[in-house]
């Protein structure tokens, strides 16, 4: 061990002593050295490795079809060739893609790996092939089509605060809009297409443009924003007497009590002058009669903004007066 300590110490020593000129000359030696032995080393034919070559995917008709996502731009193949030509393909100096023709697009959803053996010897001869790595080739080209929409806004999917109410129609400008994609997506299209409204707890009149849908790029609609405007009104409690209409009585039957029953309803406050009699009917039915001649008074509007009508008696007793 000490001699072996010794040897380290004399060879340190003398490398520590050699000056700056000394060092660059080895280092240029070394660098010598290592340039003559990569070059001789690409000069060799018979390297087999693994590599990825860029591709090209042509077709017929590309104005009147359209990519879903993208089409593959490289495939993984073993070749078996010289240094030099494995360098330059390495770092993809001077070569050329393979082009890959597809005769029916749109019905072609892959391709095998294997099966493209022939046009790859055919279109590159820097190398020899071994075999193909990647498995498949993934492709979704379809159809380009173009169709009109009708814009709706479901008024079953406004999200209104408590105690307010839509009044009115549904403005949406403009109301129609073309869209243009791929013809699995467009084709299964209803001819109403309805827009979204994604605010909470509205309660006041809206005029805002919403936006068009993009979760599919491939997807174009004929305008980004459309304008859409609905009135929306507060609701007040009100309570009534109604004259109780008996329905289906037979001749000496009647109520123990009541000519007329109270109501409760709502009603937008832009409307709460608008009411008339007629709008608001509370009756029994003689033919809804219960086993202990109970009948339970029911409600019926005419009026289109009254919401929530209920009487605030729960049964009534029928009663033989002959």
């Amino acid at each position: 061990m000490e001699k072996a300590h010794n040897i380290f110490e004399r060879i340190w020593g003398k490398a520590h002593n050699t000056d700056q000129k000394q060092w660059q000359v080895i280092a240029m030696c070394i660098l010598g050295a290592m340039t003559f032995w990569f070059f001789s080393a690409l000069n060799k034919q018979d390297y087999s490795t693994n590599i990825t070559y860029p591709i090209t995917i042509d077709y017929p008709g590309k104005d009147s079809l359209m990519v879903i996502g993208s089409l593959p731009s490289s495939l993984r193949i073993n070749v078996t060739g010289g240094g030099w030509n494995l360098f330059r393909t390495s770092f993809g100096i001077g070569i050329k893609p393979i082009e890959l023709q597809l005769n029916d697009p749109v019905e072609t959803r892959f391709v095998l790996g294997a099966s493209l053996v022939p046009t790859i010897n055919d279109q590159v001869s820097s190398f020899n092939l071994n075999h193909v790595i990647t498995d498949t080739l993934f492709i979704h080209i379809e159809s380009r089509v173009s169709r009109s929409l009708i814009l709706a806004l479901d008024p079953e999917g406004l999200n209104l605060a408590t105690d307010h109410l839509l009044i009115g129609e549904i403005e949406i400008d403009p109301d129609t809009v073309q869209v243009e994609g791929p013809a699995t997506y467009i084709n299964n299209l209803m001819d109403t297409f309805y827009l979204d409204i994604t605010q909470n707890n509205i309660n006041e009149n809206f005029q805002q443009n919403v936006a068009m849908p993009n979760e599919l790029k491939e997807v174009t609609w004929g305008t980004k924003n459309v304008g859409v405007s609905f009135r929306v009104d507060p609701l007040i409690p009100v309570t009534l007497k109604l004259p109780l209409e008996l329905l289906n009585f037979p001749e000496g039957y009647g109520l123990d009590r009541f000519s007329d029953i109270s109501v409760t309803f709502q009603l937008p406050s832009s409307y709460a002058d608008s009411l008339n009699a007629e709008d608001l009917q509370a009756f029994v039915d003689f033919d809804h009669m219960s086993k202990d001649s109970l009948v339970i008074p029911q409600t019926r509007s005419n009026h289109p903004y009254v919401t929530n009508l209920s009487a605030e008696t729960a049964s009534l007793k029928v009663v033989n007066e002959n």
